[in-house]
């Protein structure tokens, strides 16, 4: 009973607010245990996409607590309460009642924006049961995914850019490029010929390479060839394992891009890491191929790329 009075009352806190603190890309996921033995998998499932750094490393990482801790958690940047009715709990439910409750909305999926902190996002997942829970899932995907990525991009945009963009650099790409694109503060020109321009920041080293490509892309293995022949030509002693190999299709200011990912060896420091090229339609006869790469070996890479990625997407024509 007294768990269930501390919940109601921090569900309805309303006083000063600071900033939302820990990772960006932790969830933390406030569930009863009596739930969790059913909703875990499908949370799990849910938020599974991974990308190879080698090995695989989530782009969300959960972190699942009782309800009654959210007076410990609540100032994180993302929170979700899940909480389903059968069977039920004196906790989970209560709490998601609270969460309705305060926002004055009945549906099974809600979202509030700075329930306890600044740049903070608030979930709340309901369903009478685990099927009715995954059936509101894969309804609400796309709106989901598009809430928990806005909020987890605008908070690494404020970390990224905190000490400025770096406009020399920016100028140059534009100058070289014709694409605009805002650049960290410490990013400096390692090499620089008429074709490419590769830039790079201190360790834990990311490289972010721009390179010309005088081919139309028409399909994934075209792309993946051109791309193997121009760092052959321009940077040899970097080269990309046939394994782990991914495509998809992203937007760039609105602009349909192919995505490629990998893993690439670097000869010279007998190392290597995650990397990722766009390859950005320029026009009818040519390409612009933007590659991030990651090196920091031993440790997590996930939110290096992330970073770079979110640099990636600042680009406007």
């Amino acid at each position: 009973m007294q768990k269930t009075i501390i919940l109601a009352i921090l569900i309805l806190f309303i006083g000063c607010k600071s900033k939302a603190t820990g990772e960006y890309n932790e969830i933390i996921v406030l569930c009863s245990d009596e739930d969790k033995e059913f909703v875990y998998p499908v949370i799990e499932t849910f938020f599974s996409e991974s990308i190879s750094t080698p090995q695989p490393e989530n782009v969300f990482k959960l972190v699942w607590k009782a309800p009654w801790d959210l007076e410990s958690y609540k100032n994180r940047h993302n929170i979700i309460v899940v909480s389903i009715d059968n069977p039920a709990d004196n906790s989970g439910d209560r709490l998601y009642q609270r969460l309705v409750e305060s926002t004055s909305d009945t549906q099974n999926i809600i979202s509030k924006n700075d329930m306890f902190a600044h740049n903070q996002l608030f979930i709340g997942l309901h369903g009478q049961d685990i099927i009715e829970l995954q059936t509101e899932l894969i309804s609400n995907r796309e709106w989901l995914l598009n809430k928990i990525n806005t909020t987890f991009y605008n908070n690494l945009s404020e970390y990224v850019f905190s000490k400025g963009i770096n406009q020399d650099l920016s100028s140059e790409v534009v100058n070289q490029f014709d694409i605009n694109i805002n650049l960290q503060e410490d990013f400096l020109i390692l090499e620089q010929t008429d074709n490419m321009l590769w830039l790079g920041r201190g360790y834990p080293y990311r490289w972010l390479i721009f390179q010309k490509l005088s081919v139309p892309i028409t399909d994934v293995k075209q792309a993946w060839f051109e791309l193997e022949n121009i760092f052959s030509q321009t940077i040899p002693m970097i080269s990309f394992s046939e394994k782990l190999r991914k495509s998809s299709i992203e937007l760039i200011d609105g602009r349909k891009s192919l995505l490629l990912r990998g893993i690439y060896d670097h000869q010279e420091s007998d190392t290597g890491g995650p990397f990722f090229t766009y390859l950005i339609k320029d026009s009818d006869n040519s390409s612009i191929a933007v590659t991030g790469l990651v090196n920091f070996p031993g440790h997590e890479k996930i939110m290096l790329l992330k970073q770079l990625e979110l640099i990636i997407k600042t680009i406007k024509f």
